[in-house]
């Protein structure tokens, strides 16, 4: 059995507090005794034991990470943000995959509650009240990252001002037909869909403003299909607008197929700014997501909300435009 903070302060005829303080180096010891308290912690392989912590803190300096999956990279990026944030407090984060489930989702959400983890920070997919009961009825600190829930913190990137700024481009570089490719919203009322919604809000609101322009929502899975053909029939060069980067790859993958020219039959502009895009000539413009941003606001607001810090409802963070390569 290795030795405890007790035995530490005895050796050293200090308090369990004096030994505490120089083993998370916080200040109020002289550096002499902290010295000597941590080469006796070393010399008997000292290690925490954070069950007896939690017992008298009540805090099990454990959290939560709950995202649909990590194959995405604005997902794998903001975790990692978020990991690295807590684990440079000394906090474990639990990262679980809720696949978009949301049997899956409220059985994680139970079973982090049950570990008596300090907090959780989630993205999102359910959307019921009887869900946000549930989790009101926990009690713990919760943050809602890119989806948001009534009654939560939360924290995201503001995509309805990223659009409407993207259709400005569009609209200042003469464009009067530019349409809005967003697939996902074709499955609402049935999951949470707040950060796509947020996004086609932004387009929509644009719309709304301007009597020149013309374009179409498009949804349906055959959403290429329909594309294709308004670009045909168009009697000038169209802009198209997708809510996710992988809308626009499949779009330019289409193009390509169908021989076309990829700098004279439309102007593709996508959304979250994924790596791969710069791999592509021309690379296809696209606005930016700051995940791993919003992880670490995500995780820092995760923390003050399970120290009692004041803190704001939510935190919106701007989506940038990076231009692209083709001709506007």
């Amino acid at each position: 059995m290795t030795i405890t903070a007790a035995e530490i302060a005895r050796m050293c005829g200090v308090s369990r507090t004096t030994v505490d303080r120089a083993l998370k180096n916080k200040s109020g010891i002289s550096a002499e005794t902290r010295k000597r308290i941590c080469e006796i912690a070393d010399r008997y392989g000292y290690r925490p034991n954070y069950l007896a912590s939690s017992l008298s803190t009540g805090q099990t300096k454990s959290v939560g990470i709950i995202v649909f999956d990590l194959y995405n990279q604005h997902f794998s990026f903001m975790v990692t943000a978020m990991e690295k944030y807590l684990a440079e407090r000394g906090i474990l984060a639990y990262i679980c995959i809720s696949d978009k489930d949301k049997k899956r989702e409220w059985e994680i959400i139970d079973d982090l509650n049950n570990r008596r983890v300090d907090g959780i920070a989630f993205v999102p997919i359910n959307f019921s009240e009887a869900f946000v009961e549930h989790l009101r009825s926990l009690h713990l600190p919760i943050v809602t990252v890119s989806n948001r829930l009534p009654g939560f913190p939360f924290v995201g990137g503001d995509g309805a001002a990223a659009v409407y700024s993207g259709m400005e481009c569009f609209y200042a570089h003469g464009y009067r037909t530019v349409h809005f490719v967003c697939p996902p919203v074709r499955f609402r009322g049935q999951e949470n869909l707040y950060t796509q919604e947020d996004r086609l809000n932004g387009y929509l609101k644009f719309m709304r403003g301007h009597s020149d322009m013309r374009g179409e929502v498009l949804t349906s899975v055959d959403y290429l299909e329909r594309l294709e053909k308004l670009i045909q029939n168009a009697d000038e060069r169209p802009g198209v607008f997708c809510s996710s980067d992988h809308f626009t790859l499949n779009i330019r993958r289409r193009i390509v197929e169908l021989g076309w020219d990829l700098d004279r039959c439309c102007y593709l502009m996508g959304f979250d700014g994924l790596e791969f895009l710069q791999h592509l000539t021309p690379r296809p413009a696209s606005v930016f997501y700051p995940a791993e941003e919003i992880g670490r606001s995500a995780a820092q607001l995760l923390m003050d909300l399970i120290h009692g810090n004041p803190t704001p409802r939510e935190i919106m963070l701007p989506c940038p435009l990076l231009p692209g390569t083709v001709r506007m």
